[in-house]
């Protein structure tokens, strides 16, 4: 099984992206694991996983988790049980 351990995607209906915006309109956009599936297909890639950025730690990833394709969910967060700021699941 072969797992892309890094893989954003994001919606800005559900949150706004500070690094997103007209200079870079090729992302300027909602990006999902629907489109994303295919390209993982073609690339012989079997799951992957999402790694949330700043600028979404406040947004419920549930959604993101029902796609076949994530298998797991790395996050930064105010605060963790062990007192780190990294999380995953």
């Amino acid at each position: 099984m072969i797992i892309d351990a890094h893989q954003h995607v994001w919606d800005l209906d559900r949150s706004p992206y500070r690094w997103l915006g007209p200079h870079v309109p090729q992302w300027n956009r909602t990006f999902t694991f629907d489109e994303l599936a295919p390209h993982l297909r073609r690339n012989g890639v079997d799951a992957t996983v999402l790694v949330q950025s700043d600028d979404d730690r406040d947004t419920d990833l549930t959604p993101s988790t029902t796609s076949p394709c994530c298998r797991g969910i790395s996050s930064t967060c105010r605060r963790c049980p062990s007192g780190t700021r990294g999380c995953a699941w």
